[in-house]
């Protein structure tokens, strides 16, 4: 076992002692020294210095969190809190010491925890039971930090040696007059400057989401940096004051912490997209020597006024909830381009939420229905700006799950390449073309390069567990799902694709617990609720499986219901006649599923019909 100078120290709420037990077990399963408190009387000056002295010595501090946790205002473990947030402030900033893990559904935003705590990766272990990926991570980051395998190159040194030195962060700029309303503005001028820069082919410049993942958290420039594999980082704040504004921006090599270029801007608030294409200009004019074998990056095209673009901004960020977040998205969008019809990006960003309502990705809307939308809203983007690179993904996108003409949506996906290499959701979705025809290498080649552009997104890290999945590679697909929720805790997409990964790999147990999870946090996403019928059909739930196919068809009396749901719960009974039924149905319908009939493991039984073989001669895969 790991000595007790590399011991976790457990800390919870006493009514969450069984995952506390479970979480204990794993470890100690992995040879950690857990010190677990099982009495049930606690306090006194001998047992105060104890835990204080357990505090003071062990590697790690985990703190259970849960609606336990977050109903009492007191309790012993609030003091252990204390003490242990104490001692990380004597800790240094590259060392792990705090790790919350949450053992059930609470939000980190309501979870009634110490500040320092949100300052750090949270985990998310329902009733506590940790995966096996997670626990050898840790195991090897208790080793490290006991000085097993130190390495002899500073951890500072390796990163900067190995990030492109054509590489950069533009940060979400801070708002200084504190008024909530403002943050879209401020967090607007600095994407449409990250969005000129990644037009520069031969810039790495992380994605907007990557890069805003940090707001508001107290990480320092270097961690930042690292986390992002950038060589610089562009950060500035902006106060407005009546009709002006003032905006501050520096850029700085953080490899060695020079500041390369700062400059503050005074100006009208007619002038604030000007201000933009100056900050953009500069940094190329400023960096071309060192970052850029070329120049000219142009801002995007410029809406109308701050409130058409604010309200772009709000869709863009939730579209990026999808699906929950659709809904809101639509309504976003559209009140953009009510206020400017001209609006090209607004018009793509409406296209992207009908693509997706449409496709496998929410299926809330008959594809014919979803589709006919995108089709429109794009197209009328292009017509106002034929350089819109989301447009040209989208119809590309489209053409992958509702025509099923792969060689038109390869063609469209190159030329949205063309037109900017670094849009990340472009290699997101042509990755899924890929696996669709079952070229899985170029599938992950696509999906790396995805989360290489956009490396602590949502969409992304979930992408990448999409592609193991339906490439068949169930452990990777586990593996980042783990670490995916270490990111982005308590959402929908992890738990869907963990149970699909647990129920390939046998883990009845746990796949169901991740497919019931998934249905609680769909938001009326229904095949989360067809995976877990096709998983009790298959594990012998036979009673259970037919409740659900019931109750996807009573919810299809109320509102669409994709054929392909019931298909998927029928291959699960062994129900292969009226799977086929279905199947005939989704492809009625055009559904986006049908798009990866040649490689869902789900419908593995079926492949051997002849009914099989007809329809993927109809969607054109080969066999």
């Amino acid at each position: 076992m790991l000595g007790k100078s590399k011991a976790v120290f457990l800390s919870y709420a006493s009514e969450d002692f069984a995952a506390a037990e479970r979480v204990a077990a794993a470890l100690q399963a992995a040879g950690i020294e857990v010190w677990l408190d099982k009495s049930e009387i606690r306090g006194g000056d001998a047992w105060d210095a104890m835990i204080r002295g357990r505090i003071r010595g062990c590697a790690l501090f985990v703190a259970l969190i849960s609606v336990h946790s977050r109903a009492r205002a007191e309790g012993y473990f609030r003091f252990e809190w204390k003490l242990a947030v104490d001692r990380s402030y004597h800790i240094a900033s590259d060392r792990p010491f705090l790790l919350p893990i949450v053992v059930d559904d609470t939000p980190e935003a309501d979870a009634r925890v110490p500040d320092r705590f949100r300052e750090v990766q949270w985990t998310y272990a329902p009733r506590g039971e940790l995966a096996r990926e997670f626990v050898g991570r840790l195991r090897s980051t208790l080793e490290s930090a006991a000085g097993a395998a130190v390495p002899t190159v500073p951890e500072s040194a390796k990163w900067s040696a190995s990030v492109p030195d054509k590489s950069l962060a533009v940060m979400p700029f801070v708002n200084l007059n504190g008024d909530p309303e403002n943050e879209y503005f401020s967090e607007g001028l600095a994407e449409e400057i990250l969005t000129a820069l990644t037009e520069i082919e031969e810039l790495h410049v992380a994605a907007r989401s990557s890069s805003f993942y940090f707001k508001g958290r107290a990480t320092d420039l270097e961690e930042i940096a690292r986390r992002l594999r950038v060589a610089h980082i562009l950060e500035g704040s902006v106060r407005r004051v009546a009709n002006r504004v003032r905006v501050t921006a520096q850029l700085v090599d953080v490899r060695n912490g020079f500041q390369l270029w700062s400059e503050r801007y005074d100006r009208e608030m007619e002038d604030v997209f000007k201000i933009q294409d100056e900050i953009t200009a500069a940094i190329v004019q400023r960096l071309k020597v060192k970052l850029l074998a070329k120049s000219g990056a142009t801002s995007a095209e410029t809406p109308a006024s701050l409130e058409t673009y604010n309200l772009y901004l709000k869709g863009r960020f939730h579209w990026a909830q999808r699906p929950q977040g659709i809904a809101k998205a639509i309504e976003y969008f559209k009140q953009a381009i009510d206020l400017d019809p001209n609006y090209a990006r607004a018009r793509a960003g409406l296209a992207d939420c009908y693509v997706t309502l449409g496709s496998w990705e929410n299926g809330t809307v008959p594809p014919i229905e979803a589709m006919a939308q995108a089709q429109q809203a794009a197209t009328k983007a292009l017509e106002l700006d034929g350089r819109i690179v989301e447009a040209h993904t989208t119809l590309a996108y489209r053409t992958t799950h509702y025509e099923w003409d792969w060689d038109k949506a390869e063609a469209r996906f190159q030329h949205a390449f063309a037109l900017n290499p670094n849009y990340a959701v472009c290699h997101h979705w042509y990755s899924h073309l890929l696996v669709a025809l079952g070229r899985t290498d170029e599938s992950l080649k696509e999906s790396k390069r995805c989360l290489e552009l956009d490396p602590l997104d949502h969409i992304t890290n979930v992408h990448m567990a999409w592609h193991y999945q339906f490439s068949r590679q169930y452990e990777e697909a586990v593996e980042q799902c783990s670490k995916t929720n270490e990111l982005h805790p308590n959402t929908f997409f992890p738990a869907y694709l963990l149970g699909l990964a647990y129920e390939q790999q046998g883990h009845v147990n746990r796949a169901v617990e991740a497919f019931q999870m998934a249905v609680k946090l769909a938001g009326g996403v229904t095949y989360a609720t067809a995976g877990l019928g096709h998983l009790y059909g298959r594990c012998g739930k036979t009673a259970e499986a037919r409740a659900i196919y019931d109750e996807l068809g009573a919810t299809a009396k109320q509102r669409y219901v994709p054929a392909y749901d019931f298909a998927i719960v029928c291959a699960g009974l062994g129900w292969n006649d009226q799977a086929f039924e279905y199947l005939s149905k989704a492809y009625g319908e055009r559904s986006g599923w049908m798009a990866y009939l040649k490689t869902d493991p789900r419908l593995d039984p079926l492949r051997s019909d002849t009914r099989f073989m007809d329809l993927l001669q109809r969607l054109r895969l080969p066999p």
